[in-house]
């Protein structure tokens, strides 16, 4: 089935991944490349399953979401992070209501938490049961995880100046409000520290981002305009 092979690329990365912190770097770098287009059909395919199908999002949700968020803790092309991101999107979706962005932001954060927890102990590991109850949000000030993975990845898209992950992940912060407010609903846990830097270290900076094509620029703006 089609999810079943979404589910081996998803696999498949993470296995290339861990290869890539051994001697068998340069191979990988080169399956990394090979795959890529293989990569971002399936994970395009997925999305468009999930946009239009209740019953898939059901049942894929659990297994599908944290598997794309993990996605985004890997050292992949910023390309392929931004199909994931509008990925994961399609399962925040009105008929799934404030829930579904619940999860969504959630799991986001808990593959950072991880991710960050596994460097720091020198291992791969994967997100445990419980997380949902520590300070994965920052909410004791610390900034949380996946906001400082974010700046890091958009400071790899300025040097080739173009920011396909970055335009994907003010895009699902705008679909994960808009599930919100449709449902009456409160914006997920700590999403105004994301908001923030939108607007002050994106937009009020946007005459000092430089862009390989000047078009992108007011898709950019439009993007953080879209959500503030």
């Amino acid at each position: 089935m089609i999810p079943d092979y979404v589910q081996q690329q998803l696999e498949w990365v993470g296995d290339l991944q861990q290869r890539s912190m051994t001697a068998q770097a340069d191979e990988v770098r080169r399956e990394l490349g090979d795959g890529f287009p293989r990569w971002v059909s399936a994970l395009s395919l997925f999305a468009r399953l999930a946009e239009q199908s209740d019953r898939f999002r059901h049942e894929w949700a659990e297994r599908g979401v944290p598997q794309l968020a993990r996605l985004q803790c890997l050292g992949v092309a910023p390309e392929l992070k931004a199909v994931a991101l509008r990925a994961i999107g399609s399962f925040a979706h009105t008929s799934g209501g404030v829930e579904a962005a619940a999860r969504v932001w959630h799991e986001l954060h808990a593959a950072a938490s991880a991710a960050a927890s596994s460097a720091a102990q020198g291992t791969m590991m994967m997100a445990a049961p419980g997380l949902a109850q520590a300070d994965i949000f920052g909410r004791t000030g610390h900034e949380p995880e996946l906001l400082a993975g974010l700046k890091e990845d958009f400071e790899i898209e300025q040097r080739h100046k173009a920011y396909p992950m970055t335009v994907a992940f003010v895009d699902l912060l705008h679909k994960l409000v808009s599930v919100s407010a449709a449902t009456g609903a409160p914006a997920p846990v700590g999403i105004g520290r994301y908001m923030q830097w939108v607007a002050e270290g994106l937009f009020c900076g946007l005459q000092t981002i430089e862009f390989r094509d000047g078009s992108h620029k007011w898709a950019f703006a439009a993007a953080c305009l879209r959500l503030l």
